[in-house]
């Protein structure tokens, strides 16, 4: 069983965590209320152990594509905060909410959800953030970058708060 420290101070004991990992992104969860009608999971992205903040609301990643959603989950409990999505028969994203969901996603690596797989060719860009489409980034995107659905953008982990600043 772990054990999870909340920044209130609150412990709980979490009988059902989980992650997915590709090289510097990990995806971490906790599934509230595990087993019950009200079951759904908590999670947080990051990149070199840093969350990435929820100022950006939907992103694909090394590890896999999540919405951010700040609302309270079921009865007001622990927020959702970022949820893996998946794409289902129809085209329509969908965000994965309960545990078996999540694992399956996770487990699949890039067959039910979308990634980023970027083989760098040359000289990664010093810039913050580059316009570009999810499948052709432009020259200069590294491995490690992620792309921001919403702008359109991919950014620069490594240089997340001056892509922020500028907006995207």
């Amino acid at each position: 069983m772990n054990i999870l420290t909340f920044s209130m101070g609150f412990i709980i004991a979490c009988a059902s965590c989980g992650h997915g990992k590709n090289g510097d992104w990990e995806y971490q969860y906790e599934v509230i209320n595990p087993g019950t009608r009200s079951e759904y999971v908590s999670g947080t992205l990051s990149y070199k152990g840093s969350p990435l903040t929820g100022k950006l609301q939907h992103v694909i990643t090394p590890v896999g594509e999540f919405v951010f959603r700040p609302a309270k989950g079921w009865g007001g409990g622990v927020p959702f905060k970022w949820l893996p999505l998946t794409i289902d028969q129809s085209g329509k994203t969908i965000a994965a909410t309960r545990e078996v969901e999540v694992k399956d996603l996770l487990a699949k690596k890039g067959e039910a959800l979308r990634i980023t797989k970027v083989a760098e060719t040359g000289t990664v860009s010093p810039e913050a953030a580059l316009s570009g489409s999810l499948d052709q980034p432009p020259k200069g995107v590294g491995s490690d970058w992620f792309y921001e659905v919403d702008s359109g953008k991919w950014i620069n982990p490594k240089k997340l708060d001056q892509a922020l600043k500028d907006n995207l």
